[in-house]
């Protein structure tokens, strides 16, 4: 399968699929990745199950990842044409799964824009014992995930595509939540911007998000477990931003978070909810157990980290929260897609395959004991896909691309041995003609890899179990242990050949793979291999109040229980500890949240594990019949439409594939056992299986003579072994098209036959029926007569029943009415004697309201006559006390007219005596004027004017003496008097009729009343007479008392 960088229409169409659903063995059809799955799939059909491996292997870039997907889609579809709905939807979450997981582990390389950073082999279990086994169950199984990416990308990479996906495919408010910045405010974060690439060519990374959110919806992840995810990876990112400053102290040189990155360390706690200060204790700190001193101070001594250790801390956190949280993740998956529907019938078929495993392993247990060979193939009813990481060469190759080349040399090797070693194998073993064929054998280096007790992940091994082990003295010791080997000293090259290296480039070494020569540099294989987590990083994610990223480590993770290999059980387990009750669950996460001591999350190194890893998923392909998908990458740009002949021709030659192309050539593709063979072609020879098996001489001749009906040529077109038959494609076309010829031949003839028997029975058959049919008739007319009289018979014992019935229905109805009616008069009765207990019951209510109204009206009359009679006692007691008032009052009134009439005669005396002096003073000047005038007169007569100025002075003398005059007798005149008089007169009938006496007070008030104004012409204010102060007074102490006038 070539790459082509681009999408070619028509080419995986559901009309090209149909072509290949719709085949039968035999047709001609064009190599394409649905043929290998149509393949696999008939296979599995055709040896009863027989567990098939479809390997799909290739440089990186290639296109293995496409090509895998290509093969679960035709294998979902072919097991859900005619399955039932459950089955479509594990197909779904099989398929979904793939764009979830290339989200978290996939990435930019230089080689490829989106390369798997992890292997992974899917088990696809299909329903055992069915003529359409339909998909009942799936399994993801993961391998070595390239977690220092996290920390560190060469140039032209990226980080996992999850980090550019949220910055690009998240909304503004999504981001806000998460703290996590867009695609501009990627380049301030130093997990992502060290190569300074942020974008993919094949898609947009917001497209991408989208696929990624649909697919843990379809594989059954919840919002909050979605959120969450997206959360660490958030707490992720902010954490590689978190930087250190030295610090010292009596105990030495430490190290603190500095101040410009706190805001990223709080970010991240708050995102994984944990403390700041368990945060910067597992960062800049270790706990060391030594001794006694665990056992007496409890907790150990603690150390400072430099700076140095401080960012080591940092990343093993960062990158060992996304590893959990990536197993986590598949984890997920598997729980999707375990069992589909949880239906019981499905879990019970499961579990038979699960028995017949379990068997299996038993009999192999036995076999292995007996030393007898167990048998090649496995039946379970089981297709594995395996997309494993495709060779890598970089300009810089560390620890992964060992691991990533080392099961790609282990791939090749089953590749060898399936295609040219087991093939020479059994050409030898069947005594066949066979001329050997040279293909490249890469035991060699597998051996150097892996082998005991030198080899090169030994040695990496031996070295991390050294406290202080280095990468430098790894380097000596490869150099002083492997060269020697006289076995290897094709494979492993170090500094042979090559020019004067610097110090810091001088810790390398070459191997010789199958694909060529790789240089790899010794920095951090120690670090990457041992997969150092102290207990500090353990107990800051155990503290948190989130519930993934508390269960993300185990407890006894340091401790090496809980390898990365288990994750499947820890997760099980942690699932099961939910449904259990609270209180428990607590206190069993909380007796080992905490511990002390810096120890290793598991005690086998990576190295030794991932070959654990490889090992068993090869002891499941090495059990199934393998197909090859070889993928070949075309140019090395990854551009489209451009072929390098010499890279394409490079690649066929080390993957074997023109070796392969030699074989097939020159082998036979097709082969049967003896007895499989006669019993497959067991209509075209004569021999029966009874005899073949009481002669064994008679089997290989039979075979031939199967061999000649076909006329094909013995050695040309087949071949005869011990115990098997080999046919070449054309040979086998040929003797399946003359065995269908000569089963149609015999169908034929078998159908004409059966026709005619058909016929005669037919004929038979019809005679039979006629003659049966006339004494049926004859019997069913008897029948119908007897049933007829029997019938009227009946009929008059129903009429007489009947009539005897309606008379007793008619009685009964009567009686029925007669009690109706005594009912209906009972009831009128009831009825009325309730309406009549009614209307008492509401006379005498109405009674008893006017009885109870009246009694409120008695009680309120006799209040108002008791208050009435209270009133009138109290306005006769103020009456008597006005009148006695009153009679005071009117003797101080007596008593002051005497004073002012004694007064008043005491004055008018004193006028009339002033009066009488003046009367004499004005008489002897009224002498003298009456002497004066006459000569006056006498003198004006002649002088007008002067007699005018004399009449006018004499007349304003006169005046002016007049007023004199008056001033000293006393007597000032009064405005008003006429009216004063009338006042006075008033007052004295109002005393006569009313027996009252008005002071001089009184009277300056009736004349004010009156309208008698004073010499300045102004009103004077009313006076208040004494009698009406003292009614007010009266009327204060009882405001009920009615005045006079109202009473009369």
């Amino acid at each position: 399968a070539v790459n082509p960088f681009k999408r070619i229409k028509g080419l995986y169409e559901s009309k090209v699929m149909n072509k290949y659903l719709d085949s039968s063995p035999g047709d001609k059809l064009s190599p394409h990745a649905y043929g290998i799955a149509h393949n696999a799939y008939q296979s599995m059909l055709e040896y009863s199950g027989r567990n098939q491996s479809v390997l799909v292997s290739g440089e990186s870039g290639a296109g293995k990842t496409e090509t895998t997907k290509i093969v679960m889609n035709y294998l979902t579809h072919i097991s859900a044409r005619n399955s039932s709905g459950d089955s479509s939807d594990i197909s779904q979450a099989v398929l979904q799964s793939n764009p979830l997981l290339e989200a978290f582990g996939n990435a930019k390389t230089v080689r490829n824009d989106n390369s798997s950073r992890f292997g992974k082999l899917i088990q696809m279990q299909f329903e055992p014992h069915a003529n359409n086994p339909e998909l009942i169950a799936a399994k993801i199984d993961t391998y070595l995930l390239e977690k220092a990416r996290i920390t560190h990308q060469m140039n032209n990479e990226r980080n996992f595509h999850i980090f550019y996906e949220l910055a690009d495919g998240a909304s503004s408010q999504q981001r806000e939540h998460w703290k996590y910045p867009d695609k501009n405010g990627l380049s301030k974060f130093r997990f992502v911007n060290q190569s300074g690439t942020f974008d993919r060519r094949d898609i947009s990374d917001k497209k991408q998000f989208k696929y990624t959110l649909e697919a843990m919806d379809k594989v059954g992840v919840s919002d909050v477990e979605r959120e969450r995810v997206f959360c660490i990876v958030a707490a992720i990112l902010h954490l590689g931003n978190v930087e250190f400053d030295e610090t010292s102290s009596t105990d030495g040189d430490g190290s603190a978070i500095t101040s410009a990155s706190r805001h990223h360390a709080m970010t991240c706690c708050q995102l994984l909810d944990v403390d700041i200060e368990l945060l910067t204790k597992a960062l800049c700190t270790r706990t060391i157990s030594a001794g006694g001193l665990k056992g007496k101070l409890g907790a150990g001594i603690e150390k400072q980290h430099t700076v140095a250790q401080a960012a080591e801390a940092r990343d093993a956190l960062a990158m060992t929260l996304y590893e959990r949280m990536f197993l986590w993740l598949v984890w997920r998956v598997n729980q999707a897609i375990s069992v589909v529907g949880d239906t019981d019938e499905r879990k019970k078929r499961l579990s038979e395959v699960l028995r017949n495993r379990q068997d299996r392993e038993n009999l192999a247990a036995y076999y292995a004991k007996n030393n007898k060979n167990v048998p090649e193939y496995i039946c379970d009813y089981s297709i594995g896909c395996l997309d494993i990481f495709g060779f890598e060469v970089f300009e810089e190759n560390s620890f992964e691309q060992l691991c990533i080349n080392y099961a790609n040399e282990v791939l090749q090797q089953h590749f060898n041995d399936v295609v040219f070693k087991q093939e020479q194998n059994l050409y030898e073993s069947e005594k066949i003609n066979w001329e050997n064929i040279s293909f490249p054998d890469n035991r060699k280096c597998i051996n150097m890899i892996e082998g005991k007790p030198i080899g090169l992940l030994k040695l990496i091994d031996e070295e991390c179990m050294f406290p202080n082990g280095s990468d430098e003295s790894l380097y000596k010791k490869l150099r002083d242990n492997l060269p020697r080997n006289q076995k290897f000293e094709d494979t492993f090259l170090i500094d042979a050949g090559t020019k004067q290296r610097t110090q810091a480039n001088g810790r390398r070494f070459s191997i010789v793979h199958f694909a060529g020569e790789v240089e790899y540099t010794v920095y951090g294989f120690y670090a990457k291999n041992k997969n150092e987590l102290r207990q500090e990083s353990i107990n800051l994610t155990r503290s948190s109040k989130d519930d993934l990223v508390r269960i993300l480590i185990p407890y006894n993770a340091a401790s090496g229980s809980a390898a990365v290999g288990k994750s499947d059980e820890y997760f099980d387990m942690m699932n099961k500890k939910k449904k259990k009750k609270k209180n428990k669950a607590r206190f069993s996460l909380e007796r080992h949240q905490t511990g002390t001591g810096t120890q290793k999350i598991q005690q086998t190194t990576v190295g030794g594990y991932f070959k654990k890893q490889l090992h068993r998923a090869m002891k499941h392909i090495r059990e199934s019949e393998p197909h090859y998908v070889r993928c070949i990458k075309p140019n090395d740009e990854n551009v489209r439409d451009s072929l390098d002949r010499a890279r394409t021709m490079e690649q066929l030659n080390y993957s074997g594939v023109l070796e392969v192309v030699r074989v097939a050539r020159a082998g036979y593709s097709t082969r049967f056992f003896h007895q499989e063979f006669l019993h497959r072609y067991r209509g075209l020879h004569t021999v029966s299986p009874k005899e073949l098996r009481r002669s064994e001489s008679k089997v290989i001749p039979t075979c031939k003579s199967v061999m000649e009906v076909a006329n094909v040529t013995e050695g040309t077109d087949y071949a005869v072994g011990l115990t098997m038959m080999f046919l070449r494609p054309d040979a086998y076309l040929r003797l399946e098209r003359v065995k269908n010829r000569i089963q149609a031949r015999s169908a034929r003839k078998i159908q004409r036959v059966y026709r005619a028997f058909d016929v005669r029975t037919r004929a038979e058959r019809a005679k039979r029926l006629k003659e049966a049919e006339a004494r049926r008739k004859a019997e069913a007319e008897r029948i119908r007569k007897e049933k007829e009289a029997e019938e009227e018979r009946k009929r008059l014992e129903e009429i007489a029943r009947l009539e005897a019935l309606k008379e007793e229905e008619r009685k009964r109805e009567e009686e029925e009415r007669k009690r109706r009616e005594e009912e209906e008069r009972k009831r009128l009765e009831e009825e009325e004697r309730k309406r009549k207990e009614e209307i008492a019951r509401k006379e005498h209510e109405r009674r008893v309201k006017a009885v109870i109204k009246l009694q409120s009206i008695a009680r309120l009359l006799y209040t108002q006559r008791k208050v009435r009679e209270l009133i009138l006692e109290m306005e006769r007691r103020e009456d008597e006390d006005l009148r006695l008032l009153e009679e005071e009052l009117e003797r101080e009134r007596e008593a002051k007219a005497k004073r002012k009439a004694r007064k008043e005669r005491k004055r008018r005396k004193r006028e009339k005596e002033e009066a009488l002096r003046r009367m004499e003073k004005g008489g002897q000047v009224e002498l003298a004027a009456w002497i004066a005038i006459p000569f006056l007169f006498l003198l004006l007569i002649n002088n007008p004017r002067i007699l005018f100025f004399l009449i006018f002075a004499i007349a304003s003398g006169g005046v002016t003496a007049i007023a004199l005059l008056n001033n000293q007798n006393g007597v000032k005149p009064k405005k008003g008097g006429k009216r004063r008089s009338k006042a006075i007169k008033k007052a004295s009938e109002s005393h006569d009729t009313s027996d009252e006496e008005y002071s001089d007070d009184d009277l300056d008030a009736a004349s004010v009343e009156e309208g008698v104004n004073d010499e300045s012409g102004t009103s004077k204010p009313k006076r208040v007479r004494k009698r009406d102060k003292a009614k007010k007074a009266l009327k204060k102490v009882n405001p009920f008392r009615k005045s006079t006038k109202n009473k009369a």
